[in-house]
């Protein structure tokens, strides 16, 4: 019986040229899947903005920041006429009595003062460090006045922070989702006419998806944390041949092919 030749176990010993491109290889294909790593798709953005451009009706407009099917806010703009006297508004009301708008201080308008709306710029914090300080109920935006009496006495005037020309301001919400607190805002634009007639557009608006975290007015996404550096491997470093790295993959049948191809 034929006795199997002895397996050949002499370490092979590889040229300097072949170990060089072997090691570019391996920084080859690791700078490639730090590469993968970086092209990775952010996370999911927690801020959901939906922009809009709604002329507010008269009677209202109700407003459903996160899309549930559940109305938040009512945007009210109407008035009244009396007889002797006449007013517009436009205010913004709560659905659930737990929602807050975001304004204080009293504002005369005609014979009982009412809560001031902010009209607040882009890049106002809104959050648990200022929900406290927003007085529960409606709020007044802007609003007109005028009554008289049999005696010919009367008064005129006009109310709120938004009774002037206002554009691409900031109205503050918190708001309940699940009986957690969240934060949002709406962008809008409002004008009233030299006759006090009041017009309002709706251009967007955005809430936090997590509770209890604060949101930015203006701002429509959530940004990195942190800036994310890039990896990707320099154009200047160089690479084995593709067939070269298929060759490899075939193990030491394969570095025979390299050796042929280099």
């Amino acid at each position: 019986m034929d006795r199997p030749e002895p397996a050949n176990t002499k370490p092979v010993e590889f040229s300097p040229s072949l170990l060089h491109r072997l090691n570019l290889y391996a920084l080859g294909a690791a700078a490639a899947g730090v590469g993968i790593l970086a092209a990775a798709p952010a996370s999911e953005a927690k801020v959901v903005y939906t922009p809009a451009h709604v002329v507010i009706p008269g009677g209202g407009y109700f407003l459903d920041l996160n899309h549930d099917g559940i109305n938040d806010f009512n945007l009210n703009l109407n008035g009244n006429s009396r007889g002797r006297s006449d007013s517009g508004y436009f205010s913004a009301r709560p659905v659930a009595s737990a929602n807050l708008i975001w304004g204080q201080g009293a504002v005369k308008f005609g014979p009982r003062p009412r809560v001031a709306a902010f009209d607040l710029p882009a890049g106002a914090q809104l959050g648990p460090n200022n929900e406290q300080a927003q007085p529960a109920g409606s709020k007044l935006l802007a609003g007109y006045y005028f009554f008289g009496t049999t005696g010919g006495l009367g008064g005129n005037g006009t109310g709120g922070d938004w009774a002037k020309d206002v554009s691409n301001h900031y109205l503050g919400f918190a708001f309940s989702i699940n009986g957690e607190t969240h934060f949002g805002w709406a962008r809008l634009n409002v004008t009233m006419s030299p006759t006090h007639v009041i017009h309002a557009l709706l251009t967007g608006y955005a809430y936090e998806t997590v509770p209890n975290k604060p949101i930015v007015t203006g701002k429509t996404s959530d940004e990195a944390e942190t800036p994310q550096a890039s990896l990707a491997p320099s154009a200047a470093t160089e690479r084995p041949p593709l067939a070269s790295l298929g060759a490899l993959a075939l193990g030491s049948s394969g570095l025979q092919i390299w050796r042929r191809e280099t």
